[in-house]
């Protein structure tokens, strides 16, 4: 076996396997696209034979109908057939070893011969069923953690990518290794490398068609953040001067809490770190475009839902905008964060520049914060009333 690059066998079973991990190969499958490759990828133990019922199994039509169904498997007369399910009339196909004998691609020595070619450390845990630690490597002063991803579409390329910060945060970079998976906007890949995540696929991280990654080139290849932002579509234009929105920062809520009672955000090119009290006042707005493109919430319900610690929440809004002035594009905080004169105030950049690490998050952090900040107040107003029935009784 040359490269995973280089054998056609291994490019065809490895793509399979980057949508359905656990998908089964049939030896005379592999057998048609390349027998050398079948026997390579055996030697190299990247293939286990998979004991299997042949009944339990299914055999590909070669003369597809309109029902479009596989064969089904019946041992008939002491030897396996593929037997049409939908019409008797069609004749069965006698299977032989090489039809019935199932093999499946062993993600683990793909996962060690990463490790042991760039001599990467630590455990290798599943880290969920997409995505697989590799190991990690110092790189001068920088620790970095190499991960291979498998995924179906980019919706779920997405969702878990942008997700892996939650998962890995110990870490100076991280390099996401994809099979042949094309990868998504430049947007998704610019918030990625606000994490210190690389994503690269085998033709780009192996460039020797080896399993050697070139750290250094995938370093000079990394997006430029806060650089090269797209520009903005059309519709977000006209958003733009229906909502007469004021900026075009883009807001990041990755999630992470770099220490207790403290929320890491990226504003552009700028990581800012957040207290709880105004992160939620923050994460309360940011919902609320998010929900309607207008996004204007009013002081008072501010108040009633007791979004802020104060009773003017004019206040905590001037301490946010404060906070955020250094990684605004024109740092002007009252623009950002917007009031209309009537008491109404709103994240002035469009929706779509307002993310999150997953679509549940907000809505899951958002309720954690109000409940953990609202019994720190109850607790704060139960101990001033136990001094002031203490240290306040009159005396006779």
């Amino acid at each position: 076996m040359k490269s995973c690059l280089s054998d056609p066998l291994f490019k065809y079973v490895l793509g399979k396997v980057e949508k359905f991990p656990q998908v089964t190969f049939t030896e005379a499958e592999l057998g048609k696209i390349s027998s050398d490759g079948f026997e390579g990828m055996l030697k190299d133990r990247f293939l286990k034979y998979q004991q299997s019922d042949p009944e339990q199994e299914t055999f590909p039509c070669p003369t597809p109908c309109d029902k479009g169904c596989d064969r089904a498997i019946g041992k008939i007369r002491g030897s396996y057939r593929a037997v049409c399910p939908e019409y008797s009339s069609v004749k069965p196909i006698t299977l032989t070893e090489g039809d019935l004998n199932r093999y499946i691609f062993d993600i683990d020595r793909l996962l060690s011969k990463i490790r042991n070619k760039n001599r990467l450390v630590g455990l290798s845990p599943l880290i969920n069923e997409r995505l697989f630690f590799v190991g990690e490597k110092s790189i001068g002063e920088q620790r970095a953690a190499v991960i291979l991803g498998l995924f179906r579409n980019g919706r779920e390329a997405e969702s878990m990518l942008l997700g892996i910060g939650n998962q890995i945060s110990t870490y100076d970079r991280t390099v996401v290794l994809l099979p042949f998976f094309d990868k998504t906007s430049q947007s998704v890949l610019s918030r990625l490398e606000s994490q210190k995540i690389i994503v690269a696929r085998f033709e780009e991280a192996f460039p020797k068609s080896d399993f050697a990654i070139d750290f250094a080139r995938l370093e000079r290849k990394r997006p430029k953040v806060g650089v090269e932002y797209p520009v903005p579509t059309q519709e977000q234009q006209r958003d733009k001067e229906r909502w007469d929105y004021k900026c075009e920062d883009r807001l990041h809520f990755t999630g992470k809490k770099p220490k207790k009672r403290s929320n890491l955000i990226w504003l552009n090119d700028k990581q800012i770190k957040i207290p709880d009290n105004e992160m939620l006042l923050l994460l309360c707005l940011a919902i609320k475009l998010k929900k309607g493109k207008e996004g204007w919430v009013t002081s008072e319900w501010l108040c009633e839902k007791r979004i802020t610690d104060e009773d003017i929440p004019q206040r905590s809004i001037g301490r946010l905008r404060s906070r955020l002035i250094p990684g605004l594009l024109d740092g002007d905080g009252e623009k950002f964060i917007e009031n209309d004169g009537e008491g109404q105030y709103r994240i002035s950049t469009h929706p779509d520049f307002v993310t999150f690490p997953d679509k549940n998050w907000p809505v899951i952090e958002f309720n954690k914060l109000k409940d953990s900040l609202g019994k720190g107040r109850e607790r704060r107003e139960d101990q001033k009333k136990r001094w002031e029935e203490t240290y306040k009784k009159p005396r006779y």
